[in-house]
């Protein structure tokens, strides 16, 4: 996985205009809202928009130490998990099924891994999207 504490050490020694072309402005609001997808098939991409969001919001949580997209990133995952997002498998279920929600998990994931143990992700919280994507995985 990432190893945040270097990466952030070594996004703190870049000049900010570096910082900004590698991760993206520190941003404090005009973060994009996503509906809840439930449904996963061999067609395409479910949630592209939430999985873009995830990690441009994780970029900044890991540049800028942002609490606006922590709050983000929480907030996604979980009407995600309560919602039992991403749970349906529709159509012919193959290879290309599980690849669509895998490029939909991974960006989930990371972005989970740089907010789970926040202080600020309330343990019911933190519950919910473990077992969410304990189903999913």
């Amino acid at each position: 996985m990432i190893l945040r504490e270097r990466r952030r050490a070594e996004l703190a020694a870049m000049p900010d205009t570096l910082v900004e072309r590698l991760c993206g402005p520190d941003r404090r609001s005009g973060w994009p809202s996503h509906g809840t997808v439930r449904n996963v098939s061999g067609e395409g991409q479910p949630a592209q928009g939430l999985a873009l969001t995830l990690m441009r919001a994780a970029a900044a949580v890991l540049a800028w130490d942002s609490d606006v997209a922590r709050r983000l990133i929480v907030s996604h995952l979980v009407r995600y998990a309560s919602k039992d997002a991403l749970s349906r498998l529709r159509g012919e279920i193959d290879a290309n099924t599980f690849y669509n929600l895998d490029r939909t998990l991974l960006p989930v994931i990371v972005s989970y891994s740089f907010v789970r143990d926040h202080p600020d992700l309330e343990s019911q919280d933190r519950e919910r999207i473990d077992e969410w994507l304990e189903r999913l995985v």
